[in-house]
């Protein structure tokens, strides 16, 4: 009795141990990968010029006017890209350390794939941009981007050319 219960156990445990046989199949699919030859350009077109400004007279530029900074950027068509903004928070006359505030406000900056500046896209230029390039073949693809800004002399302000520098980095995002 006690052999046949050993037996019978030894069956058991086989039982629970054995893995279910099912039936099994795989399949392939081919992979793919083209890789787009047209690289990302950032082409400055026109500067931020203030003009002539008066001590003590806050002067802005609205990013639609004619007197806004003007970027072009041509990628891959449709690609996204993220453009941020690197602003400066004065301009100098570059001796003596003579500067001069400027500032962005939160519809300094503007976009239009269809680079029409009288219908951009107002924004705040501190905050980055995920867009698209427009999705036609060069060299209509593009994106538009405008800058505007404040300056504030003060009532004091040593006369003379200020200058700074805007950057505009744009990035593919891979989408």
């Amino acid at each position: 009795m006690r052999r046949a219960r050993l037996v019978l156990a030894g069956c058991l445990a086989a039982l629970v141990a054995a893995p279910a046989v099912r039936a099994q199949t795989t399949g392939t699919v081919p992979v793919t990968a083209t890789v787009d030859n047209t690289a990302l350009v950032v082409q400055p077109v026109s500067n931020l010029d203030f003009g002539t400004v008066t001590r003590g007279t806050p002067v802005t530029v609205n990013p639609r006017s004619a007197s806004a900074a003007y970027i072009d950027i041509q990628g891959a068509k449709n690609a996204q890209i993220v453009v941020t903004w690197t602003l400066p928070t004065t301009l100098s006359t570059g001796s003596g350390g003579v500067t001069m505030p400027i500032t962005f406000a939160n519809n300094s900056a503007c976009y239009n794939r269809n680079s029409n500046q009288a219908n951009c896209t107002r924004y705040n230029p501190v905050n980055s941009q995920t867009r698209r390039v427009r999705n036609q073949n060069p060299p209509n693809n593009n994106i538009g981007f405008w800058i505007g800004g404040t300056v504030s002399p003060s009532a004091t302000q040593k006369p003379g050319v200020y200058r700074g520098t805007i950057t505009l980095t744009a990035v593919y995002t891979g989408n």
